[in-house]
């Protein structure tokens, strides 16, 4: 462990092999040494589309293609088939990779101490997390997808990279007439909800594995390097990196593996783990999301309203929004959008060092 309980090993990570990842590609190179360490007998499971874009964990052989795993889904998973399915085959000895949020990590390995399973052929990896949104929402959001468009869908990305010269992402369907849509306004107001943290569960604004990395229940932590560039000149042309934490010996070997495999840039950042400005831009690492003003009221009106109304009701932006989305538009319009969340940390810092300068000069006089 480092000072304060934090892991010691942590780097940033850019796999080249998967330009169209919604990250860095850390979960691919993890699961490419896994590979060469078991051969095809590796199982993946992980969260996935289903045949009615609902979200589950599934168990996939390596062999068969990670595909179905790519790509961020912003939905709570259904995890009940596949906590069936992963003890008989660590019983066996067959190695499983699994990835989840960390609750999910923390209930499967509940779930394998109470049935005595041994868990020396699994490998575990967690997500750092915005906060998860309920399904029930989602049910009844795809719903109103097929309603309006009168259409099942054929594909659904929350972060489409294809043919975006800015690799930004952007929402994006394609409907069973293979017409695709860019940035659809649904599931932009999708995205909103969950950035404005309206549509997650409540316990994610108490999450218990928030604070000290070295906490989390996982061999290692994978997630978005928000501000890498700040850090780590080497990663400033490389587009979008992945953070990933190695929380115990067999984590510390998966990277030791991943460093000599070729295409893959990475570089250690355990270093960076206890400074401010690493935290405010990862502090979903640190800290739980907060509760947002009238969620409670956001929920009261999904469970009284139909969902036509609920959805036209919470759609609307308000002035306010409306306003503060401006600058936003620009920046991404003219390529600048990461840099403006740079500028806007950086004032922050300033203007909080300066109060804390007056507050100390009062105190002392």
């Amino acid at each position: 462990m480092g000072d304060g309980g934090l892991p010691v090993k942590a780097y940033a990570l850019k796999n080249f092999a998967v330009p169209t990842s919604s990250s860095g590609g850390a979960f691919p190179a993890i699961a490419q040494c896994l590979h060469r360490q078991a051969g095809d007998g590796l199982v993946v499971c992980g969260a996935v589309f289903d045949g009615r874009f609902e979200v589950r964990h599934a168990l996939r052989k390596f062999a068969d293609g990670l595909e179905p795993f790519s790509g961020s889904k912003y939905v709570q998973s259904h995890v009940a088939d596949a906590f069936k399915a992963i003890p008989p085959l660590l019983a066996k000895g067959v190695l499983v990779l699994f990835s989840g949020m960390p609750c999910q990590v923390a209930a499967l390995k509940r779930l394998l101490e109470g049935k005595q399973v041994p868990a020396d052929s699994l490998l575990t990896v967690d997500l750092v997390c915005h906060g998860t949104p309920r399904r029930d929402l989602w049910k009844a959001f795809l719903g109103l997808l097929r309603n309006r468009y009168g259409e099942d869908i054929r594909e659904l990305h929350f972060r489409h990279k294809a043919g975006d010269p800015k690799r930004t992402g952007k929402p994006f369907i394609r409907l069973d007439n293979r017409r695709g849509i860019d940035r659809p306004p649904e599931l932009e107001t999708w995205m909103r909800w969950f950035y404005a943290n309206r549509s997650l569960c409540r316990g994610c604004f108490s999450c218990p594995f928030r604070g000290d990395p070295a906490a989390r229940p996982s061999d290692l932590t994978i997630g978005d390097f928000w501000g890498v560039a700040e850090f780590l000149p080497s990663f400033r042309e490389v587009g979008d990196v992945s953070l990933v934490l190695s929380h115990t010996p067999r984590g510390d070997g998966v990277m030791d593996a991943i460093a000599r495999s070729g295409g893959i840039l990475l570089e250690e950042c355990g270093r960076f783990l206890a400074r401010d400005d690493f935290r405010a831009f990862n502090r979903h690492l640190f800290e739980s999301t907060p509760e947002p003003p009238r969620y409670a009221a956001f929920w009261r009106d999904f469970e009284t309203m139909p969902f036509g109304e609920f959805f036209q009701k919470h759609a609307r932006l308000s002035r306010k929004a409306k306003i503060i989305q401006i600058p936003l538009q620009i920046a991404t319009a003219c390529g600048l959008r990461w840099k403006l969340l740079v500028w806007r940390f950086k004032l922050k810092r300033l203007v909080k060092g300066i109060f804390r300068k007056c507050r100390n000069t009062r105190n002392t006089q």
